[in-house]
């Protein structure tokens, strides 16, 4: 499985702009974050290029014989909300996708946060156009709004976002996780403290709540976002 995440505009192109924040700016932030929380998972995230050609980035995707391309966007024109685009002749297929992405995007964290749900709409974006596969567009609140602006400056919002659309594509096109190898357990030593940790994939796991205590640090759970703060 191929998965192409598209930061919406870059290159000299800085996408849309208000209340201190650029459209560029974001998309490249969130895109990362998506990308990292589907590290578990039998797929391989590849980045379109920021070109201010959308067509390159269309041909990218279809070069790579991709399974699906997802859009990241910021809105702009002064509403507020999140809403999500295909093209208007999307198959049954896309609009499958779609809906199970944009209801598991909603549901799962924006409602929760206040954000308006502006609908399933369909468009004629360069970007879903020339596509060869299924796609989707995302438009993430409006950056010119300052209540959106302020939720889009809150890392632990964009971190949240991030996860549930990172959920949203796991449901909606069905990865597994990938088998993991767990050679064994290993010793840690913390300022002067014995921890045990793992082995996994080549990578060495420890319990971030021991890890954080032996350093002085205090460890804390946010549900809502499920994210595990050190401070």
């Amino acid at each position: 499985m191929i998965l192409v995440l598209d930061k919406g505009h870059g290159g000299k192109d800085p996408g849309a702009c208000g209340n201190g924040l650029e459209e560029a700016n974001l998309t490249d932030d969130i895109c990362n974050r998506i990308a990292a929380k589907l590290v578990p998972y039998d797929v391989q995230v590849k980045f379109a290029p920021r070109s201010d050609s959308l067509n390159e980035r269309a041909a990218f995707a279809n070069d790579l014989g991709a399974d699906y391309f997802c859009s990241i966007h910021i809105n702009a024109g002064g509403g507020t909300g999140f809403e999500s685009y295909v093209h208007t002749d999307a198959g049954d297929d896309t609009e499958r996708i779609r809906t199970m992405l944009h209801s598991t995007i909603y549901s799962g964290f924006l409602a929760g946060q206040g954000v308006v749900d502006r609908g399933k709409k369909r468009a004629n974006f360069a970007v879903l156009r020339e596509t060869e596969m299924p796609a989707v567009l995302l438009e993430n609140l409006f950056i010119d709004t300052a209540a959106d602006a302020e939720k889009l400056k809150d890392s632990s919002f964009l971190d949240g976002l991030a996860n549930e659309i990172a959920y949203g594509l796991v449901v909606a096109l069905g990865l597994q996780k990938k088998a993991i190898t767990v050679t064994g357990a290993i010793t840690i030593r913390v300022a002067g403290k014995v921890l045990e940790g793992k082995e996994i994939d080549d990578l060495t796991w420890a319990p971030v709540r021991a890890l954080a205590e032996a350093l002085g640090k205090t460890v804390s759970w946010d549900e809502a976002t499920r994210t595990v703060n050190v401070i």
